[in-house]
């Protein structure tokens, strides 16, 4: 569906870039930065543009106080032209339309450094109204830059690589989405597949660093059949790179996801698996449990959550592309209930980690106490390390749009300040069955850090989930391409 096809058929303004489409969620934006909703007299919502300069005559930057005109020579933001401008973006084929939205960009942001440079003091009344053009400019300005995504992939689409600054920006989105490192960046797999196909229906698609995030982005929503094919492709297009580890892999990690499904489904026909939901500061989610891999581990969380020990306990470390760590009512990750209880890890049938997953953190055998992580995308590295219990069912979308927190080490994100951590507002079980849930414990003992311990995959260079730099990319890839990564 084309860019401008999307305009009337948008619905939710708030759609997330993580687990929603990249163009919706970008539309949505533009959508609220230049029309305004209406409902029709048959109930249906639909938008009209919206004229930035119609309010009254003090609200202009070319208007003073007394109604009369300032010569600013500027009608970047207000005035009669607003309507025209933004009716020429709305109305601009695709591959104008991103360099437009550049152009307003621009246009606004040096507006507000003038209004700012000129303002008036000594004039509380003007100075007010100078100060509100500031803000609206400067949220027009915010609601651009998050339109811009979208517009630079239709930009491509229109044009495949003919213009080198979309080229560019195209592949900075997909790099962030696929390995998040600035501070507002979330893990969007399904968002980067919408990239990977537009590109590649472009043309790209014996571009080896464009099939190597494609292959990420499959591997990572549990499409291992993709993901297989994605590496098969690197191969024919470059022959030389030694990819047995990583087709390895995927086929492992494959053959877990057909037993899984396998479990799932009987688990569907029973229905009878305990469900718990949590209600936290960035959304609702809910999680089944596995009590019949786990049972103890299942135990002892229901009884955690029917004490309301989750409540109020905030998600102390983050990291996009990999899981959610909370569950630790010290605020970071060295707290726990008081005890301990034993590892279901290495019994005969486990649940393995895929997108999803949650599983208890620990610092060895038998030290699980209240902390859990919820995996962003498989990680086979934690199976027969750290205990899966159970999986998100609803609401996936609040978990992939934590941002990056370490709350051990502020300075680690964001340039030392730490963004607000998401916090459990309540926890409640939904179903459980019909007998006490009452764990299992092994000999009381100090709980300490567990954040480390979940670092266990191992050092190869050709490994998966090796630790690599944002540069990086798996397999690694040759440079020369004009889909090479590029430093924001």
């Amino acid at each position: 569906m084309s860019f401008h096809s999307l305009l009337s058929n948008i619905e939710n303004s708030g759609a997330r870039l993580a687990e929603s489409s990249l163009v919706r969620f970008t539309i949505a934006a533009l959508l609220a930065c230049f029309m305004s909703p209406i409902v029709s007299a048959e109930g249906q919502l639909k938008f009209t543009p919206r004229d930035h300069g119609s309010s009254s005559k003090s609200d202009g930057p070319g208007n003073k106080a007394d109604g009369s005109s300032s010569s600013n020579g500027s009608s970047s933001s207000n005035g009669s032209g607003s309507g025209d401008r933004n009716a020429e973006l709305l109305s601009a084929p695709p591959e104008k339309l991103f360099r437009l939205m550049l152009a307003r960009i621009q246009k606004n942001e040096s507006e507000i450094n003038r209004l700012y440079s000129t303002m008036p003091l000594g004039f509380p009344n003007r100075q007010k109204e100078q100060l509100a053009l500031i803000d609206a400019l400067a949220n027009e300005t915010a609601k651009l830059k998050a339109a811009l995504p979208a517009a630079a992939v239709e930009a491509f689409k229109a044009n495949p690589g003919q213009d080198p600054a979309v080229t560019q920006f195209v592949i900075r989105i997909l790099n962030q989405l696929i390995e998040p490192t600035l501070p507002d960046s979330v893990f969007g797999p399904k968002a980067a597949l919408e990239i990977v196909d537009a590109m590649m229906d472009a043309g790209a698609d014996e571009d080896v660093v464009l099939l190597s995030k494609g292959f990420r982005a499959s591997f990572a929503i549990d499409d291992f059949d993709r993901a297989a094919l994605m590496l098969d492709r690197i191969q024919e297009v470059k022959p030389g790179f030694n990819l047995d580890e990583t087709l390895q892999l995927v086929e492992d990690t494959a053959e877990k996801w057909q037993r899984e499904l396998t479990v799932r489904r009987l688990e569907k026909n029973n229905d009878n698996l305990p469900k718990v939901k949590f209600e936290t500061t960035a959304g609702d989610f809910v999680v089944v449990l596995y009590e019949d891999h786990a049972p103890n581990t299942v135990a002892n969380f229901i009884s955690l959550v029917e004490k309301k020990f989750y409540n109020d306990i905030i998600f102390h470390y983050v990291k996009p592309g990999e899981y959610i760590h909370t569950g630790c009512p010290n605020g970071n990750g060295t707290g726990g209930p008081g005890y301990a209880i034993a590892s279901e890890f290495d019994r005969q049938q486990i649940r393995h980690y895929f997108s999803g997953t949650i599983g208890m953190a620990n610092t060895g055998p038998n030290t699980e106490g209240s902390q859990f992580v919820i995996t962003h995308q498989p990680l086979p590295q934690l199976d027969g390390n750290f205990t899966a219990f159970g999986r998100v069912i609803e609401g996936f979308d609040v978990i992939l749009n934590c941002k990056a927190i370490d709350s051990r080490n502020p300075a680690a994100v964001d340039g030392g300040v730490a963004p607000e951590p998401v916090r459990i507002i309540k926890a409640t079980v939904l179903r459980k069955r019909d007998h006490k849930y009452e764990p299992k414990k092994v000999q009381k003992q100090d709980i300490p850090d567990m954040m480390d311990d979940l670092d266990v995959a191992p050092t190869g260079s050709d490994d998966l989930f090796a630790p690599r730099s944002a540069s990086q990319s798996v397999p690694p890839i040759d440079g020369g391409s004009l889909f090479s990564p590029s430093d924001p």
